[in-house]
């Protein structure tokens, strides 16, 4: 009848232990090991473990004689209820006679037990009520990235601290009598894919650097990099990322443009990336988190830019490539392009052929007319007779 009685509260206690001990932990441990003789109530070592989800072995009582701290010359000073009287004799011996030491957080005194004397930030503000969630980014979520479970605050906090008016963070050192300011502020931004992922970073000529994340993919659909995470979500992405991937990735050089009314951005700068001063082939892959440098090799035409197509012909001798699109630029941002067929008279433009009276012109060996089409990789004779 006890037992059925007190369930509720024991359940109540060991949930609020154990979110406090997966958000201290960054997710759940793997061993707990409770202190304190109120841990001897029934149930309450057996409910810990089904809330923290582990085996019954893993979760045990810290019993007095395994401290090592007392020799008991009565016999009678045994288990884990003895644990907090021998704590604070134990620390008032090392404190010599002070149990408790006393912090300012904003103003307001918070007393300390232990034998430690010095304590963390995050130690004191704990103490002094707040939650470990809202010092490191509020609601904890969990999700899945690259096959690892992790856990992580939902929104990132900023937190101002300074201990006796000079800046300093959660884990610096705090003694007796100090004080500490600190200003909490969760950002409005949520995490995101991209605050998880390292990208690679490139230096460019300026001394700027821009990162360049591969592609993300989140529960089955491509992302981009600043998607938010979300509990339950499963985020893959590739470890590393090919040479020629970064390079069109790059905004460097790059420029807008509209093609037949059709919005582009291309590079107008042809660049080579380095590691170590080594240049790296399109088919390199690079890890995640790398660092490598772009130099330039020179610009680019419009033309170049748009990757016009092209034919190459040999016109008596001397190989010309021939492009099969006209480019016309409408103003700053808007070009035309139009598909264009070479003849073989467009070959004889920049020739003076004023007073000819006769010539020769072959096609691949067979004469042709000026009108005849060009294909790719055709061979031209223009020759004048005398």
């Amino acid at each position: 009848e006890v037992s059925e009685a007190i369930k509720p509260v024991v359940d109540q206690i060991t949930t609020e232990i154990s979110t406090v001990v997966t958000e201290l932990n960054g997710g759940a441990p793997s061993v707990v090991m409770v202190v304190g003789g109120g841990a001897k109530v029934p149930g309450f070592v057996e409910s810990l473990a089904r809330k923290m989800d582990l085996p019954l072995d893993r979760v045990s009582l810290k019993s007095v004689e395994s401290t090592g701290l007392v020799e008991d010359l009565t016999g009678k000073v045994k288990g884990s209820e003895y644990i907090t009287p021998v704590g604070i004799a134990y620390s008032a011996m090392r404190n010599r006679g002070s149990v408790f030491s006393q912090v300012f957080v904003n103003g307001v005194p918070v007393k300390l037990m232990g034998g430690v004397g010095r304590y963390s930030v995050m130690q004191v503000l704990i103490q002094a009520g707040y939650r470990f969630s809202s010092l490191v980014g509020g609601e904890m979520i969990s999700f899945e990235l690259n096959g690892k479970t992790l856990l992580r605050p939902k929104r990132r906090t900023s937190v101002k601290i300074l201990v006796n008016g000079e800046e300093a963070n959660l884990s610096s050192r705090v003694k007796h009598g100090d004080r500490i300011d600190i200003q909490t502020e969760e950002e409005k931004t949520p995490l995101r894919i991209k605050d998880l992922v390292k990208p690679v970073k490139v230096k460019l000529p300026d001394g700027e650097v821009e990162e360049i994340l591969p592609e993300i993919v989140k529960n089955g659909t491509p992302v981009p990099p600043d998607a938010d995470v979300e509990e339950g979500d499963v985020i893959s992405f590739p470890e590393k990322i090919k040479i020629s991937e970064i390079k069109s990735k790059i905004s460097y050089g790059k420029t807008r443009i509209v093609v037949n009314g059709e919005e582009k951005w291309i590079s107008l700068v042809n660049f080579d990336l380095l590691k170590g001063g080594v240049p790296l082939k399109d088919d390199k892959e690079v890890p995640l988190g790398e660092e490598i440098d772009l130099v330039e090799k020179g610009r680019k035409t419009l033309e170049e830019a748009l990757e016009v197509p092209h034919i190459t012909v040999s016109f008596n001798g001397e190989l010309k490539k021939i492009p099969l699109k006209i480019l016309h630029r409408i103003d700053e941002e808007r070009v035309e392009l139009k598909d264009f067929k070479p003849m073989v008279i467009d070959l004889l433009k920049d020739l003076k052929l004023d007073g000819l009276k006769d010539y020769e012109l072959l096609k691949n060996g067979r004469r042709a007319m000026f009108t005849e089409l060009l294909e790719d990789g055709d061979v031209i004779e223009f020759k004048v007779k005398k």
